[in-house]
């Protein structure tokens, strides 16, 4: 999916490494995480839903790739996990550590998924 950045931000990813983008920059969005659920990133031109339905297949149900799912949290740094649970307004962030951030983030990215 083709993404641009609405702020900056880095993050560790698989395959890739360290990963910047600034604000207005375009790019392929890296398998494996979900900037645009985490509010980093908003896609820039969708593809056509062209695919008709199989014998068999539920219509209503989303494709697996359109399904929300969290951003990698555990690849992310502890100053891009503060400011994505500042983002979320996520109650004492401000003295939780990595661990406790992505704790906090995931029940939070749940809560929002029910």
């Amino acid at each position: 999916m083709r993404v641009q950045a609405k702020k900056n931000f880095a993050a560790q990813v698989p395959g890739l490494g360290r990963f910047r983008a600034e604000v207005g920059d375009e790019f392929d969005l890296p398998a494996g995480v979900d900037w645009v659920e985490a509010g980093l990133v908003e896609p820039v031109s969708r593809e056509p839903e062209t695919a008709a339905v199989k014998p068999g297949e539920n219509a209503m149900r989303p494709r697996a790739a359109e399904r929300p799912t969290q951003p990698a949290l555990d690849q992310m740094s502890q100053a891009d996990l503060y400011e994505l649970a500042q983002q979320h307004d996520i109650s004492g962030r401000s003295k939780m550590t990595q661990d406790e951030l992505i704790a906090a983030l995931k029940k939070h990215f749940e809560r929002q998924q029910k």
